[in-house]
């Protein structure tokens, strides 16, 4: 290794982004990714990783504040990604359902999101997501919808 190589360690046993960043851990953000993954339409992706390594450091990753396993019968998504920048990124909610007609489910997730109004905090862009899944198998639809101050929305065209 010469000078200008710099080794980094593996941030384990850490789910703070900030340790990461001054601690000088390796970290890739791929926050990015999701909209690759929709624009490709693969049926099936599969995104596997070992147990402590930056699943829950993704989400905290200063892009988004996250909240999820929200829904306790209080009409809450599952999870919500607000977007700390919302004029570069958009806000995403998740709804999941499991079925086994995936893509009735997916469009039963899909459409619990606008009727119970899960965006209303939100304004700007969303991104709207219903996945459904069976065993090993999922199904997923969105949409993106733009909503105002007053919390009314419109569906905005094709992402």
């Amino acid at each position: 290794m010469n000078d200008e190589q710099i080794k980094h360690a593996l941030p384990t046993g850490t789910d703070i982004f900030k340790e990461v960043r001054v601690g000088g851990y390796y970290y890739v953000d791929k926050t990015m990714m999701i909209a690759d993954f929709l624009q490709l339409k693969n049926k099936v992706t599969l995104i596997t990783r070992p147990r402590r390594f930056g699943k829950t450091l993704n989400m905290t990753s200063g892009m988004y504040n996250i909240k999820s396993n929200r829904e306790f019968g209080d009409g809450r998504s599952d999870v919500m990604m607000k977007s700390l920048y919302p004029n570069e990124r958009p806000h995403v909610i998740i709804e999941f359902k499991r079925g086994k007609d995936l893509p009735k489910a997916a469009d039963e997730a899909l459409e619990q999101i606008i009727t119970n109004r899960y965006y209303v905090e939100l304004v700007g862009k969303v991104l709207c997501i219903g996945i459904a899944h069976n065993q090993k198998k999922c199904e997923l639809v969105y949409k993106e919808i733009e909503v105002d101050e007053y919390g009314e929305f419109k569906i905005s065209p094709k992402i």
